[in-house]
Protein backbone atom coordinates (compact mmCIF):
# COMPACT_ATOMS: atom_id res chain seq x y z
CA UNK A 1 0.00 0.00 0.00
CA UNK A 2 2.85 2.46 1.16
CA UNK A 3 4.66 1.37 -2.30
CA UNK A 4 1.37 2.12 -4.16
CA UNK A 5 1.03 5.55 -2.72
CA UNK A 6 4.45 6.66 -3.22
CA UNK A 7 4.63 5.21 -6.17
CA UNK A 8 1.22 7.18 -7.85
CA UNK A 9 2.98 10.52 -6.04
CA UNK A 10 6.06 10.21 -7.98
CA UNK A 11 4.17 9.19 -11.51
CA UNK A 12 1.60 12.01 -11.41
CA UNK A 13 4.62 14.27 -10.41
CA UNK A 14 6.77 13.46 -13.69
CA UNK A 15 4.31 13.19 -16.14
CA UNK A 16 1.82 10.64 -15.86
CA UNK A 17 -2.14 10.92 -14.81
CA UNK A 18 -3.51 9.86 -11.82
CA UNK A 19 -5.64 7.38 -14.31
CA UNK A 20 -2.74 6.31 -16.23
CA UNK A 21 -0.35 5.92 -13.08
CA UNK A 22 -2.96 3.55 -11.13
CA UNK A 23 -2.96 1.70 -14.33
CA UNK A 24 0.66 1.55 -14.75
CA UNK A 25 0.97 0.43 -11.14
CA UNK A 26 -1.29 -2.95 -11.79
CA UNK A 27 0.33 -3.19 -14.47
CA UNK A 28 3.68 -3.72 -12.85
CA UNK A 29 1.89 -5.66 -9.92
CA UNK A 30 0.18 -8.14 -11.89
CA UNK A 31 2.82 -8.48 -14.61
CA UNK A 32 1.40 -9.63 -18.17
CA UNK A 33 -2.54 -9.49 -18.66
CA UNK A 34 -5.53 -8.85 -20.95
CA UNK A 35 -7.33 -5.68 -21.00
CA UNK A 36 -10.85 -7.40 -19.61
CA UNK A 37 -8.45 -8.76 -16.53
CA UNK A 38 -6.82 -5.61 -15.64
CA UNK A 39 -9.75 -3.77 -15.54
CA UNK A 40 -11.10 -6.42 -12.72
CA UNK A 41 -7.99 -6.45 -10.89
CA UNK A 42 -7.68 -2.45 -10.64
CA UNK A 43 -11.65 -1.80 -10.06
CA UNK A 44 -11.73 0.26 -13.28
CA UNK A 45 -14.04 0.72 -15.69
CA UNK A 46 -13.16 -1.16 -18.79
CA UNK A 47 -13.08 1.46 -21.77
CA UNK A 48 -11.23 3.79 -19.31
CA UNK A 49 -8.66 0.86 -18.86
CA UNK A 50 -8.78 0.15 -22.67
CA UNK A 51 -8.35 3.95 -23.92
CA UNK A 52 -5.51 4.22 -20.92
CA UNK A 53 -3.95 1.62 -22.22
CA UNK A 54 -3.61 3.14 -25.66
CA UNK A 55 -1.94 6.36 -24.15
CA UNK A 56 0.77 4.01 -22.10
CA UNK A 57 1.28 2.32 -24.84
CA UNK A 58 1.83 5.69 -27.08
CA UNK A 59 3.99 6.52 -24.12
CA UNK A 60 6.69 3.60 -24.25
CA UNK A 61 5.21 2.36 -21.06
CA UNK A 62 3.48 -0.53 -22.09
CA UNK A 63 4.16 -3.30 -24.49
CA UNK A 64 1.32 -5.19 -26.20
CA UNK A 65 1.05 -8.71 -27.38
CA UNK A 66 -0.36 -9.31 -30.34
CA UNK A 67 -3.06 -12.53 -28.94
CA UNK A 68 -6.43 -13.37 -28.83
CA UNK A 69 -7.41 -11.42 -26.72
CA UNK A 70 -4.82 -9.05 -26.69
CA UNK A 71 -2.34 -9.00 -23.51
CA UNK A 72 -0.53 -6.39 -22.14
CA UNK A 73 3.15 -6.01 -20.33
CA UNK A 74 4.29 -3.09 -18.15
CA UNK A 75 7.54 -1.05 -19.16
CA UNK A 76 10.03 -2.24 -16.08
CA UNK A 77 9.36 0.48 -13.77
CA UNK A 78 12.87 2.27 -13.81
CA UNK A 79 13.00 2.22 -17.41
CA UNK A 80 9.71 3.77 -17.25
CA UNK A 81 10.56 6.59 -15.00
CA UNK A 82 13.59 6.69 -17.21
CA UNK A 83 11.64 7.74 -20.16
CA UNK A 84 9.38 10.03 -18.31
CA UNK A 85 12.17 11.72 -16.98
CA UNK A 86 13.36 12.10 -20.82
CA UNK A 87 9.98 13.31 -22.08
CA UNK A 88 9.72 16.01 -18.82
CA UNK A 89 12.87 17.43 -19.71
CA UNK A 90 11.86 18.00 -23.20
CA UNK A 91 9.05 19.10 -22.60
CA UNK A 92 10.60 21.51 -19.91
CA UNK A 93 13.09 22.32 -22.73
CA UNK A 94 10.26 23.36 -25.41
CA UNK A 95 8.55 25.35 -22.74
CA UNK A 96 12.05 27.77 -22.06
CA UNK A 97 12.48 28.09 -26.00
CA UNK A 98 8.89 29.11 -26.07
CA UNK A 99 9.25 31.44 -23.34
CA UNK A 100 12.41 33.15 -24.77
CA UNK A 101 11.09 33.45 -28.34
CA UNK A 102 7.94 34.99 -26.43
CA UNK A 103 9.88 37.51 -24.26
CA UNK A 104 11.57 38.21 -27.57
CA UNK A 105 8.76 39.80 -29.20
CA UNK A 106 7.23 40.86 -26.10
CA UNK A 107 10.72 43.36 -25.84
CA UNK A 108 10.25 44.52 -29.47
CA UNK A 109 6.42 44.79 -29.34
CA UNK A 110 6.29 46.35 -25.72
CA UNK A 111 4.95 49.87 -25.84
CA UNK A 112 6.76 52.85 -24.12
CA UNK A 113 6.19 52.79 -20.04
CA UNK A 114 5.75 55.54 -17.63
CA UNK A 115 9.30 56.36 -15.93
CA UNK A 116 9.44 54.65 -12.68
CA UNK A 117 8.82 56.92 -9.73
CA UNK A 118 11.44 57.52 -7.14
CA UNK A 119 9.80 56.87 -3.91
CA UNK A 120 7.06 53.77 -4.00
CA UNK A 121 5.97 51.23 -1.82
CA UNK A 122 5.63 47.81 -2.94
CA UNK A 123 3.44 44.60 -1.69
CA UNK A 124 5.08 41.53 -2.49
CA UNK A 125 4.24 37.65 -1.58
CA UNK A 126 5.81 34.43 -2.04
CA UNK A 127 9.26 33.99 -1.32
CA UNK A 128 10.66 33.24 -4.56
CA UNK A 129 9.33 36.33 -5.82
CA UNK A 130 10.19 38.48 -2.83
CA UNK A 131 14.12 37.77 -3.28
CA UNK A 132 14.03 37.76 -7.24
CA UNK A 133 12.84 41.62 -6.50
CA UNK A 134 15.08 42.39 -3.92
CA UNK A 135 18.53 41.39 -5.85
CA UNK A 136 16.72 42.30 -8.80
CA UNK A 137 16.34 46.01 -6.72
CA UNK A 138 19.66 45.87 -5.23
CA UNK A 139 21.50 45.70 -8.46
CA UNK A 140 19.80 49.51 -9.83
CA UNK A 141 19.40 51.18 -7.06
CA UNK A 142 22.12 54.02 -7.36
CA UNK A 143 21.00 56.88 -4.43
CA UNK A 144 19.44 54.77 -1.56
CA UNK A 145 17.08 52.20 -0.04
CA UNK A 146 14.89 52.47 3.02
CA UNK A 147 13.58 49.27 4.38
CA UNK A 148 10.47 48.55 6.93
CA UNK A 149 10.56 44.77 7.75
CA UNK A 150 10.63 42.73 10.74
CA UNK A 151 14.46 41.12 12.40
CA UNK A 152 13.46 37.39 10.95
CA UNK A 153 12.74 38.57 7.61
CA UNK A 154 15.56 41.09 7.28
CA UNK A 155 18.25 37.97 8.17
CA UNK A 156 16.38 36.27 5.34
CA UNK A 157 17.23 39.09 2.94
CA UNK A 158 20.65 39.44 4.32
CA UNK A 159 21.37 35.88 3.70
CA UNK A 160 20.21 35.59 -0.18
CA UNK A 161 21.33 39.64 -0.72
CA UNK A 162 24.53 40.11 0.91
CA UNK A 163 26.44 39.83 -1.98
CA UNK A 164 23.91 42.76 -3.82
CA UNK A 165 24.17 44.54 -0.80
CA UNK A 166 27.71 44.84 -0.42
CA UNK A 167 27.96 45.78 -4.34
CA UNK A 168 25.48 48.52 -4.06
CA UNK A 169 27.74 49.84 -0.80
CA UNK A 170 30.84 49.76 -3.12
CA UNK A 171 28.34 52.23 -5.29
CA UNK A 172 28.03 54.93 -2.67
CA UNK A 173 23.86 53.53 -2.12
CA UNK A 174 22.65 54.22 1.70
CA UNK A 175 21.09 51.81 3.32
CA UNK A 176 18.56 52.50 5.80
CA UNK A 177 16.25 49.68 7.60
CA UNK A 178 14.11 50.11 10.05
CA UNK A 179 13.32 46.84 12.26
CA UNK A 180 11.59 45.82 14.89
CA UNK A 181 12.72 46.28 18.52
CA UNK A 182 15.47 43.33 19.11
CA UNK A 183 15.80 42.13 22.52
CA UNK A 184 18.97 43.37 24.49
CA UNK A 185 21.09 40.50 24.57
CA UNK A 186 20.36 40.03 20.54
CA UNK A 187 24.12 39.67 18.69
CA UNK A 188 23.73 39.77 15.20
CA UNK A 189 26.47 37.28 13.16
CA UNK A 190 29.66 38.58 12.21
CA UNK A 191 29.34 39.03 8.64
CA UNK A 192 26.40 41.19 9.23
CA UNK A 193 27.85 43.15 12.38
CA UNK A 194 30.45 43.85 9.55
CA UNK A 195 28.15 45.11 7.34
CA UNK A 196 26.41 47.56 9.83
CA UNK A 197 29.49 49.39 10.46
CA UNK A 198 30.61 49.42 7.29
CA UNK A 199 29.93 53.62 5.94
CA UNK A 200 30.01 54.78 2.41
CA UNK A 201 31.74 57.26 1.36
CA UNK A 202 30.53 61.26 1.07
Amino acid sequence: MVFESEGLQLLTQIGLTKTQSKLYLALLKFGQVDGKTLAKNSESPRPVVYRTLDELQEMGLVEKEITNPYKFRATPLKEGVQILMAQKLQKYKQSRKNSESFLLKYDNHEKVTLPETQHKFIALQGKERIIQKLKLQHKKVQQSVKILTNLNRWLLILHYCYEDYMKALLRNVKYQTVIETCEPKYVFPKHIQSLLRKKTSN
